[in-house]
C-alpha cells in the first residue's frame, strides 16, 4: 500500500458502418486517487480516438491524450497515442 491508488476509466465508443476499416470513434476519462496522499491527484482524458479494424481478433486505436498531475501544482502535458488491441 506504500503507492495504492484507485483508477477509475469511463470509456463512450461510438461504432461506425460503412466506413471501411474505420470501425468506432471513442472518448474516456481515467480518474487516479492516491490513497497515501489521500487525495485525486491525477487525470487521463482522452477527447477523441479512432479505431480500425485490421482483423476480426485485432483492433488498432490512434487517439489523442491530455494527461493532468498533481504534484504541488497541477501541470498538462499532452499525447498522442497508439493501442494494437488483440482478442483470443
Amino acid at each position: 500500500w506504500d503507492n495504492g491508488r484507485f483508477r477509475q476509466r469511463t470509456n463512450v465508443e461510438w461504432p461506425l458502418t460503412g466506413m471501411g476499416r474505420l470501425s468506432a470513434i471513442y472518448a474516456n476519462s481515467e480518474f487516479f486517487y492516491d490513497f497515501a496522499d489521500s487525495r485525486y491527484n491525477e487525470n487521463w482524458t482522452t477527447p477523441v480516438g479512432v479505431k480500425f479494424k485490421v482483423t476480426d481478433n485485432m483492433n488498432f486505436s490512434v487517439f489523442y491524450m491530455i494527461i493532468n498531475r498533481l504534484t504541488d501544482t497541477w501541470t498538462s502535458s499532452q499525447s498522442l497515442g497508439t493501442h494494437m488491441i488483440v482478442n483470443f
